[in-house]
């Protein structure tokens, strides 16, 4: 709001008090009319304040049939009340000032809000914009860092006696201690564990409560888990099921047909088997089925284009190449500037990207195409066999890599993005963060 702005509003608050304020003089002014018969007869008889006069006794002509005068009979008594003013028979005597009181709270209510902001305008305090970390992020192993410290602070100094510990998390629970794990086939386990060893379990467990483990876990097939937090390597067995978090500091191992769950996390490389079902995926690398080492390197492929001065940057055109309708690139282009299609856009095959590219539609990738930008689209993205992706790939709609895809790079963190639903067949990779609201599967050729 404005200096000027401000004060408008004072003046208009000051000019309606000042109105009620005049009106209620006014109406304080006004003489008293006297009562009418109507008004007296309706008021009681009884009043302390009241005085009452009879009316005049019959004429003296009256008389019965002896001829003797009649007896005067009870009368109304009229009664004259002191003070009391009927307003409902003058609409002029009603109190004017109701429209202005209820104007007035009006205004009060309106401008309340803006008084906190009037009084930063008149005396401003904050003359600098408020601090903003633009590299903040939020932390994808925040879950498997937060259970950890759960852990441990639960434990305290009992933390290297191993047995059965009762101790207080988020409410009492039962943690057994215990040193290389070794759990049989088809054990119910149904209290946390801690193990600061390694922990191997056979096919068809179920882990009801949380696991900190700080050597390796190996899990065997069919297994149930609730969440496990992981320092060492992590192995899951065909068609494990986690309901909520994994999250392990070395390379991770899933076999196939699993169910990961809310969020899935390594520091170093998670290995995907076919089948997979997720939802949040984030490591150095991660692959899929008959993956072969052939990344592209970002130091060899980034961009080499002249830089703009932002001072000569007016509109989106002096940047991007703005195009309306469905475009197609003819195969083995280059092109060295970023795209803006109002439509659909496809690559052919082993076109040259240097920049990058935003459709309102869907965007398809075609054979050995590379892009060394992002990529946006409003609609579904397709990435064909070997297609290369070095910077983020988002889609409102969903995102599919087909066999030998890549996205991102060696070195890089960067985000796969499919808002409703995300599929990777074999041989793909990515680094960084693959994410969906909806779901996300492994599924190679073979695979229904």
């Amino acid at each position: 709001m404005s200096r000027s702005g401000a004060l408008l509003l004072v003046l208009a608050l000051a000019l309606s008090i000042a109105l009620c304020c005049a009106a209620w003089a006014q109406e304080g002014q006004a003489p008293e009319p006297q009562p009418t018969a109507e008004s007296v007869a309706a008021q009681p008889t009884a009043q302390p304040e009241a005085t009452a006069e009879p009316l005049p006794e019959p004429a003296s002509d009256q008389t019965d049939m002896l001829g003797e005068p009649l007896e005067p009979t009870e009368q109304t008594e009229q009664v004259e009340i002191e003070g009391f003013v009927d307003r409902s028979v003058d609409p002029s005597l009603r109190r004017p000032y109701y429209p202005l009181l209820v104007i007035l709270v009006f205004s009060l209510m309106t401008i309340l809000p803006f008084i906190s902001g009037m009084i930063e305008v008149l005396n401003p305090r904050d003359e600098y914009p408020l601090p903003v970390k633009m590299s903040y992020s939020k932390d994808p192993r925040y879950l498997g860092k937060s259970a950890r410290r759960i852990f441990v602070k639960a434990l305290g100094e009992r933390i290297n006696e191993e047995g059965m510990q009762k101790v207080r998390m988020s409410k009492e629970e039962l943690v057994e201690v215990s040193r290389s794990k070794h759990v049989p086939a088809g054990e119910q386990i149904e209290h946390a564990m801690y193990v600061p060893g390694d922990l191997v379990a056979k096919e068809k467990i179920n882990f009801e409560k949380d696991i900190y483990v700080t050597g390796d876990a190996t899990v065997g097939p069919e297994s149930r888990l609730r969440a496990i937090a992981c320092d060492g390597r992590l192995e899951l067995g065909a068609n494990c099921r986690i309901s909520r978090w994994a999250d392990c500091e070395q390379q991770v191992q899933i076999g196939e047909g699993c169910v990961l769950g809310i969020s899935c996390s390594s520091l170093n490389e998670i290995h995907l088997g076919d089948k997979i079902v997720f939802r949040r995926l984030y490591g150095y690398k991660i692959t899929t089925p008959d993956y072969h080492n052939s990344e592209p390197h970002l130091e060899t492929r980034s961009p080499q284009r002249e830089r703009i001065d932002p001072m000569n940057i007016k509109t989106i055109k002096d940047v991007a190449t703005v195009l309306d309708g469905d475009i197609s690139i003819a195969s083995a282009a280059d092109i060295d500037h970023d795209l803006i299609v109002r439509g659909d856009l496809a690559f052919g095959e082993k076109v040259m990207m240097r920049g990058s590219a935003r459709a309102y539609g869907f965007i398809e990738v075609g054979k050995g195409t590379v892009v060394l930008g992002d990529l946006f689209a409003e609609g579904p993205i397709k990435l064909c066999q070997g297609a290369e992706v070095l910077g983020h790939v988002f889609s409102q709609e969903s995102v599919v890599a087909e066999e030998g895809a890549r996205m991102g790079a060696a070195g890089t963190i960067k985000s796969v993005i499919g808002k409703k639903a995300i599929t990777l067949g074999k041989n793909v990779a990515a680094h960084g963060y693959v994410l969906t609201e909806g779901k996300g599967i492994v599924r190679c050729e073979e695979s229904s």
